[in-house]
């Protein structure tokens, strides 16, 4: 059993390698690895690890500066993930399937003897005018796709019509890089990146077209549509998927029905999302030409720190020459507080005020915090804020907005830059494509008053992980509800597929209820006797009039919930059965015990946890294990294996094991 692993991107666009069985692949800029992949910056010395474990692929991602991709998702590093399709490293997207290696080569100048033949081509001539005016470096297949549409368009529209591809919109989605649609479509955004940070100043001309233009021109003078073949061969390439080729699924509707919109995509980290629209890195961009101090606010998640983090990071993440070039530096006083006691304040600020007097471009993130810390030890503030605004090197401040009014005395002359002016539109762009991908997937279209409804309700919820899961509900439900009554499919008879804003209004309420559990928007306003339902509930929690059962019920809903995740239904029986007879005041009384309970079993746990994490990583215990106290490297070399040990996944585990002992325990005693 074997795979294929291609690149599909890039200067190395169409080279190959295959993973065997007991054969891993390495992967990596260094010249050491299996496959070099020597032309993205974004990718490590040794990036990752391919391997095959039955017969699927697995990656590993060996700690790199920028991360390694699958499904969409930044995968943790120094464990193996399951690769089913598309693997992202850096910016260089590869993809793994079935085969054996097909094409092995590296990109030319377009220029050199060995594609002196080839130069002369007219279509490679159409497709070097192509790159270049698309300011590319780089001939890929994608300029000679445009090439050949610009060859024999009228032939080659009359033909892509008759298989209903828009050609005018196709087109569109090549200047774009919006080449993956469905599932997939996350890859385009590095794409884009792939193509901003390949700068060459030689044409380079992939391996990919160079082995298409030679088969063609083994052809001869033939007329297009052989070529056209070619290019959409069986080898996988870049079209594939722009032209709704796939060879694993059908599909069933025409992927160019879809338009430029926005697309979720996490690029710093697996817990975190920064969506910012390209204007907010213009204004960035000429706020620093304008004003050598710029201060960054907005609301606490807004996205400060990330930004900070991808400008000053060794390999920037924005297309900002200031950081891409220069020495920087950035300070987070937060960080420093919560690692650091007061006695070392002293020396951290010298550090700051010395890299002010210099060259570097600095960042301080929570400059707030470094206020805080000045007047704790009753420093003046004044000669700081002088020193930055008369320093001729760019310095860059991240504040939270509610505490910029209070200071704003200390800001003047300084260029403000407001996150929040930009992010509204950036997340409705964001809600009408959920929108679109679930009136794509339902058939059905949203009245306007639905959208209104949708945009009041949802954009209110800046976590779009949530807005997702309610698409998802409502997708379910719709399907049910098709399936089982007639009375949906008459719109679509009298041609009309159109759901009402009552539909979501329902929906709403339902999704919530069967996330955080029913009765959770009653409020005191409403009459609990009203139905048998809501008598039941207030008989078992007397004091829910009040509001105070209503908290309880769901609390011990969320404790049902938390305790089927960690450990399984038994221990949820374990825990309530004891209860099930009791009523009124006894049965909230026995909740509120329960739920006292599992937050000190909590902090127990994470008590003997803690310690015994410690015993294991500790210096001692390190020394003991290895045997030799004196020798550094060593003791390192071990720290550093019991550590890469030490996922989230096995630490999790770990503290779930204590934690469902110490609450046995304890659970019998109350029992």
């Amino acid at each position: 059993m074997t795979k294929l692993v291609q690149v599909v991107s890039g200067p190395l666009e169409g080279i190959s390698s295959v993973i065997g069985e007991g054969e891993p692949l390495s992967l990596g800029r260094s010249s050491h690895n299996h496959m070099v992949l020597a032309y993205d910056p974004w990718i490590s010395s040794s990036h990752g690890v391919l391997k095959l474990i039955g017969d699927n692929a697995h990656y590993m991602d060996m700690n790199s500066s920028n991360g390694s991709f699958v499904a969409g998702k930044k995968i943790a590093a120094n464990k193996y993930v399951a690769v089913k399709d598309f693997l992202v490293l850096g910016s260089t997207v590869l993809r793994i399937s079935n085969g054996s290696k097909w094409l092995q080569g590296r990109p030319h100048r377009l220029e050199s003897t060995d594609l002196r033949g080839l130069a002369q081509h007219p279509l490679i001539k159409l497709a070097a005018e192509q790159a270049l005016f698309r300011q590319s470096p780089i001939i890929g297949t994608i300029h000679l796709f445009l090439a050949l549409l610009d060859s024999d368009r009228p032939e080659i529209v009359r033909f892509l019509k008759s298989l209903n591809f828009d050609v005018a919109k196709l087109r569109h989605r090549i200047e774009k890089l919006l080449i993956f649609e469905g599932k997939n479509r996350w890859i385009n955004d590095f794409l884009v990146y792939q193509y901003k940070i390949n700068k060459n100043s030689d044409t380079l001309v992939t391996p990919m077209v160079q082995d298409l233009m030679e088969r063609i021109m083994r052809m001869g003078e033939s007329e297009w549509l052989p070529h056209l073949k070619v290019i959409l061969s069986e080898n996988f390439n870049l079209l594939f998927p722009l032209m709704g080729i796939d060879d694993e699924d059908d599909q069933e509707d025409d992927p160019l029905e879809l338009t430029d919109k926005v697309t979720l995509n996490p690029f710093d980290s697996e817990h975190k999302e920064i969506i910012l629209p390209a204007r907010f890195w213009r204004h960035f961009d000429v706020a620093l030409h304008k004003s050598r101090v710029v201060m960054i606010t907005g609301r606490r998640g807004s996205g400060k720190t990330t930004i900070l983090k991808q400008c000053f990071h060794a390999l920037p993440k924005v297309d900002i020459a200031l950081f891409k070039s220069g020495e920087k530096r950035i300070y987070d006083p937060r960080l420093f507080s919560l690692f650091n006691s007061m006695e070392a304040f002293e020396g951290y600020y010298q550090q700051i005020e010395a890299d002010l007097h210099g060259e570097k471009t600095i960042g301080i993130d929570h400059f707030d915090q470094l206020l805080k810390l000045m007047e704790s030890v009753g420093m003046e503030v004044d000669p700081l804020m002088t020193l930055i605004k008369q320093r001729p090197a760019p310095t860059i401040l991240a504040l939270h907005s509610k505490l910029l009014p209070p200071l704003q005395h200390l800001f003047q002359n300084i260029t403000l830059i407001h996150l929040d002016d930009y992010l509204g539109k950036v997340k409705r762009d964001i809600l009408y494509n959920l929108i679109e991908i679930f009136e794509r997937d339902t058939k059905y279209r949203l009245d306007d008053e639905a959208r209104k409804f949708l945009r009041n309700q949802l954009l209110r919820r800046s976590n779009f992980m949530a807005v997702e899961s309610f698409f998802d509900f409502c997708r379910i439900r719709l399907e049910n509800l098709s399936f089982l009554y007639s009375e949906l499919n008459l719109a679509a008879q009298r041609g009309r597929r159109t759901i009402s804003v009552l539909f979501f209004q329902e929906m709403l309420d339902e999704w919530e209820n069967a996330r955080f559990g029913a009765e959770l928007n009653v409020t005191q306003s409403v009459d609990v006797n009203a139905t048998g339902k809501h008598r039941a509930v207030t008989e078992r929690f007397p004091s829910y009039r009040n509001g105070e059962g209503g908290l309880v019920l769901r609390l011990e809903r969320a404790m049902r919930k938390f305790l089927e995740k960690h450990f399984t239904k038994v221990m949820v029986t374990t825990t309530f059965d004891s209860m099930k007879e009791l009523e009124g005041s006894d049965r909230e009384y026995a909740v509120k015990e329960r739920i006292r309970l599992l937050l000190e079993c909590i902090d127990e746990a994470f008590v003997h946890w803690h310690r015994g994490y410690s015993k294991d990583m500790s210096p001692d215990s390190i020394a003991n294990s290895v045997a030799i106290e004196d020798d550094a490297e060593v003791l390192w070399s071990e720290y550093s294996y019991r550590f890469q040990m030490m996922d989230e996944a096995f630490l999790s585990e770990k503290f779930f094991d204590e934690f469902g002992r110490v609450f046995l325990h304890r659970l019998q005693e109350i029992n």
